[in-house]
């Protein structure tokens, strides 16, 4: 009887808001994301957790057929590559990425254009273009002659297959990072990678419905084969582009600052 009268002075609350935000404040992110993403159709059909993982699982192992023979097919990508292009520039440090939000979500500022190649070698980054006006060719400089990482990108209908090469100068040229960059409807919606001798994530990607990256979720292995810490972030937007960025905890918070703001937005706070 007691319980019966408890059950029914439950029906006379009107606590839907607050259930609500009290509820979902304890769903880990992940859920969170993937309900959010069922509500709306922002890559075609919804995306059920079944086939996130088997979507994960299939970039990965993608990712890891490059490990087999990137270092066989030095020579050949590059010449493909490099045939390719069609315009070279050169920076002061990296400013183009084909993973979304790279910069902002990694807290590092982009390079300036240089007007000629470099005399000196400074950590500058050379960048080759297709006619498509797409990045295929990257080299980054250490600060020793001669001793740079390339990084050649092959695109297919399916996505973006990324070859970076070590630094140092002993041949043959040996892979240091491989990754698979997956593409829906045009846009990176999953990234894939893998580091000799620094483990592996999966990182998935949300967009809002006006195409604009607004979050990504990433997990992945260490070294030792051991699970990584799952990380996430969410983007903010304005008339402007990414406005900041915010890293989450793993019950989905905020932390208490952004994780990077842009200067001009910064200054207006």
């Amino acid at each position: 009887m007691t319980g019966m009268k408890r059950a029914r002075a439950l029906t006379n609350r009107a606590d839907y808001k607050k259930l609500k935000k009290a509820a979902e404040s304890t769903v880990h992110p992940r859920l969170v994301a993937l309900r959010q993403r069922q509500a709306r159709p922002l890559l075609a059909a919804p995306v059920s957790e079944q086939e996130e993982r088997q979507m994960t699982s299939t970039g990965m192992k993608r990712a890891r057929a490059f490990t087999t023979s990137a270092t066989a097919d030095y020579k050949k990508l590059k010449k493909a590559t490099e045939a390719a292009v069609v315009r070279w520039e050169w920076a002061t440090k990296q400013r183009h990425s084909h993973v979304p939000a790279y910069f902002e979500t990694r807290n590092q500022t982009r390079g300036r254009a240089l007007k000629a190649e470099p005399t000196t070698w400074s950590y500058q980054v050379q960048e080759g273009y297709d006619a498509k006006g797409r990045m295929v060719v990257e080299r980054r400089r250490t600060n020793t002659k001669d001793s740079q990482y390339e990084t050649f990108y092959r695109f297919t209908a399916a996505g973006i297959e990324m070859y970076e090469y070590s630094y140092e100068t002993y041949k043959p040229k040996e892979w240091d990072r491989v990754a698979w960059l997956a593409i829906t409807d045009g846009r990176v919606t999953a990234v894939n990678w893998i580091g000799k001798g620094e483990g592996d994530y999966t990182r998935t990607f949300e967009y809002d419905d006006d195409g604009r990256v607004i979050g990504y979720e990433q997990i992945g292995t260490d070294d030792d084969g051991k699970r990584s810490p799952a990380q996430s972030f969410e983007i903010e937007h304005d008339a402007k582009g990414i406005v900041r960025t915010w890293w989450l905890t793993s019950r989905g918070k905020r932390g208490s600052k952004p994780y990077w703001e842009r200067a001009s937005a910064k200054a207006k706070r």
